[in-house]
């Protein structure tokens, strides 16, 4: 693959890991159990830090669907104003954002021991 400028630049190998079709994968009892771990130290984390917890089912392609193929994968998520998402109107405010990364990194703290 070759730049603009005529630099062939870095081999690029593709593997496509969907055929188009954003069909969840089956869970295994493994992923089943990473997702449960996952998502109890979630919510015991974000109540540690004061904030409030609501379990939510998604059924959008988010990249989660995708990495679930390969390894555990779950979200976490953030209130946008109005429950608006998706949209070029979607807001979340500042201190919403910073307690999800928050929880996010408090979690990949826990993970890491």
């Amino acid at each position: 693959m070759a730049t603009s400028d005529g630099d062939p630049g870095l081999p690029v190998k593709l593997n496509p890991c969907s055929n188009g079709e954003f069909v969840p994968p089956p869970a295994t009892p493994l992923v089943r159990e990473a997702v449960r771990r996952a998502r109890r130290d979630a919510e015991a984390t974000a109540r540690r830090l004061g904030h409030s917890t609501r379990r939510m089912s998604s059924g959008a392609g988010h990249d989660a669907q995708m990495l679930a193929r390969i390894c555990p994968a779950a979200m976490i998520f953030t209130p946008s104003v109005g429950g608006l998402s998706h949209n070029i109107a979607e807001h979340t405010h500042s201190a919403d954002v910073t307690a999800g990364a928050d929880v996010l990194l408090q979690v990949l703290l826990a993970l890491a021991g």
